[in-house]
Parts: structure tokens; sequence; C-alpha cells
């Protein structure tokens, strides 16, 4: 069954689409500002799609500025993972930047910037650092330069089959990243790599158990300027960064058909803990970060002072 997915908010359709600028700060900590506006899309369907544009240089909002106050993620009850696990799943052997990837993971994971996490814990959950269980090169993976979200699902699942990568246990998250030249369609009216989005997150289900994971297309090419402003492989870890803390703060977002369970920490005027801060970068364990909301602090942050 086809899941739904997230990288801002949706209703009934609920697909989430990311797109991560930059706007790096020294000390971490950032008011609200220099983030993304979101478009409602009505599908045809009745479902409502929130998509994230892609910022071009020099294009910002400060549509959240001036409710920087009000902004607050709220629990529905839905699950966060507690220790993330991430895996990097690379789609064939030439997606850039593997080496730079499989850096980040062990070093942010392993950070303050998951600390301060510790204020989204939930009833029976309680968020700390994260592990990075390793990389896998798809060698085969579906041919072609168009990409649907259907198929990506059905290739994690392929490789949890023929014992590539571990099955999904409720920290598992599967990040995805494709090579240069080719074109991601989200699903539900999400729009495409590179012209509506930068990334996203979403969620399947197999055996019953919920699967989580991120879509992380080339950032260069039609990428490059709007989905981040520094280097290649400082967009690539920002954005990865923003689908990485979102995927941790409401995993089961792709499942969500309304403003309630299984949502867990959701704001629903601006969306998730990364769409809030969308614009907004800073340096940890030696890579670029996106900073995330604090509902403690009020502020976009990366770690906590």
């Amino acid at each position: 069954m086809l899941s739904r997915i997230h990288a801002s908010f949706a209703v009934s359709t609920l697909a989430l689409v990311v797109a991560a600028c930059s706007a790096t700060t020294e000390d971490g900590v950032s008011d609200v500002q220099d983030t993304s506006a979101t478009d409602a899309l009505q599908e045809s369907g009745g479902g409502r799609v929130h998509v994230m544009k892609m910022q071009q240089p020099g294009e910002r909002s400060a549509s959240l500025a001036a409710s920087a106050s009000s902004t607050k993620l709220n629990y529905f009850g839905g699950p966060v993972l507690a220790n993330v696990n991430v895996y990097a799943i690379y789609w064939g052997a030439n997606v850039r930047n593997q080496a730079h990837i499989n850096a980040f993971y062990p070093a942010v994971l392993d950070s303050a910037y998951m600390d301060w996490l510790s204020e989204y814990n939930t009833p029976t959950q309680s968020i700390g650092r994260g592990t990075f269980g390793g990389a896998v090169v798809d060698a085969t993976p579906p041919s072609g330069t168009s990409v649907t979200d259907a198929q990506i699902q059905t290739e994690i699942k392929r490789l949890i089959d023929a014992g590539k990568l571990p099955a999904n246990d409720g920290n598992n998250l599967y990040m995805m990243y494709f090579p240069a030249g080719v074109k991601i369609s989200g699903p539900q009216g999400a729009g495409s790599s590179c012209v509506q989005f930068c990334a996203y997150h979403g969620t399947f289900t197999k055996n019953g158990k919920n699967g989580y994971y991120g879509v992380m297309p080339d950032l260069g090419g039609s990428c490059a300027g709007g989905c981040g402003g520094g280097s290649l492989e400082d967009n690539i870890t920002e954005v990865s960064s923003h689908e990485l803390i979102e995927a941790v703060t409401d995993g089961a977002v792709g499942l969500a058909t309304t403003v309630g369970p299984p949502l867990a920490w959701y704001d629903n005027a601006n969306g998730e803990i990364g769409d809030i801060c969308n614009g907004t970068a800073a340096k940890v364990a030696g890579f670029t970060v996106q900073l995330e909301w604090s509902n403690a602090k009020k502020k976009c942050i990366a770690t906590s002072p």
C-alpha cells in the first residue's frame, strides 16, 4: 500500500516535502527568520498537500518571524525515534559525496545536536543520541532517470528482504541518496525533485510495523542554489539533517490522515520541527546542519547553549 509522505504538512493525502536553504550562524542559535513559505495545493481527490518550495538566491520569507512567539510544536500521540539508527542507501555506485555522508552521520548522531531533543520526549519514549548503522550501495536499483516514491518504498523493502538492510524496528531510518540526473516524483501531488522540493521523509508499513525513510536527490544541477547556500557537501548535510530530525520527532507522519495520531510533534500552522527553521544553518561536529525549532527556547537552535 502506498504510504503518504511528509516534508511540510498535508491532510488526507499527507505529502510533506521540504527544501533547505542556508543562513549560517556562528553560535547555532537563531530567531525564526528567513524561512520558506508553504503553498497549499488542493488535490482533485479532496486531499490537501502542503509543499515547501525550493528557494532561489535572495528569495526569503519572513512570514514566520512575526508569529515566532506563538509557534509551538504540539504532541499528537504518535511515535518518535528514541535512538535513531541511520542507514545510508545509495541508488547505484554513482551517487556523489558518499564518503562525506558516511562521515556526517556518526559524527552528528553522537553529538549535542541530538541532546536537546529530550524536550520532545513523549510519555512512553525518551529521545537520545543515535547511531550510524552503515551504508549500502544498491547495485541494481530500477533503471531510468525518473523514479517514483512507490518505487523507492518497494526498493527499500526489497533490500530488507534480501538481507542488505535490517528490518524496520521502530528506530531504523533508511536515508536514500540518488545520483545526478535522476528525477524523483513525490507522492500525491507533491511535485518533482529540484522543481518543487529538495527532499522529503515518509513512512511505509511492512509486516505490521512502521518503516521510516528519507529521500535525498542529488543537490547539484537544477537544485543548486535552491537547496542551501553553501558547497554541495554542505548542502547535502543541511538537507539531510532537516529530514533526520523531522523523522526523529515525527516518524509516522507519512501515515497520518488528520491532524492527530499518528502525528507526533507538529505545529498546525507551520509544520514539523525543521519546516519552522528552514533557511537557517550552523556547524556541528564539523558539518553543516539545519537549525531546528525548540519549544523551550522559542528559537531555532542546533545545540542547547
